[in-house]
């Protein structure tokens, strides 16, 4: 989750921060918005210089839980699929989005049913996946610790507990960095990533 970290660094440092760390995947929330194509160009040759993926996008502004948002998540993911084609990047996150006051459960659950439906639509043949945060089938786990949002082992959430259970249930997707460290980056994203592969072979 490139956005907890480095946060003031160029791009192409960042990424090579987190190479440095270990990282062969970055989930991107927005950073490319107002990225030119020579920025485009810049940030894809690092990503393949140091062997990083961009692994997920996220932060379309509308979920799909309220109906009337619908056609404004259409444009959202409209506008967005071209630019995960230049990122070549797999799969991007839609949200349900927060519960709409006065409107019936059930109406906002066909909402996410249907709003999904069209979205797919509309990602059809792009070879991108859509993720719903948060779904039955679980593509992408987020990490960070509470409170404070900081790293694993910093808070009340048994991390280590956590990455064996994934490990017994052979969870092969990603594991999201997206806690802000409370000291060097780099030595604090190696030590999650290590906590990580450590306890989900235990």
């Amino acid at each position: 989750m490139l956005w907890t970290v480095f946060q003031r660094l160029p791009f192409e440092q960042r990424l090579e921060k987190v190479a440095e760390a270990g990282y062969k995947n970055v989930e991107l929330v927005g950073e490319y918005k107002k990225w030119s194509e020579d920025d485009f160009r810049r940030a894809n040759a690092k990503r393949r210089e140091l062997g990083i993926t961009f692994d997920t996008t996220a932060g379309l502004a509308h979920g799909v839980g309220d109906p009337r948002a619908r056609e404004a998540l259409l444009t959202d993911l409209k506008n967005e699929l071209p630019i995960m084609e230049k990122l070549e990047c797999p799969s991007i996150i839609i949200m349900s989005g927060d519960v709409v006051a006065g409107m019936p459960r059930q109406v906002q659950h066909q909402s996410c049913i249907d709003g999904l439906k069209r979205a797919a639509e509309l990602a059809q043949g792009k070879n991108v996946r859509l993720l719903l945060e948060n779904i039955d089938k679980v593509e992408l786990v987020n990490i960070a610790d509470a409170p404070g949002r900081h790293e694993p082992g910093t808070g009340e959430i048994n991390y280590e507990n956590i990455f064996r259970t994934l490990g017994r249930l052979k969870y092969d997707r990603y594991a999201a960095m997206e806690f802000l460290p409370t000291s060097d980056p780099v030595g604090k994203l190696r030590a999650a990533r290590e906590m990580a592969i450590r306890a989900g072979r235990a």
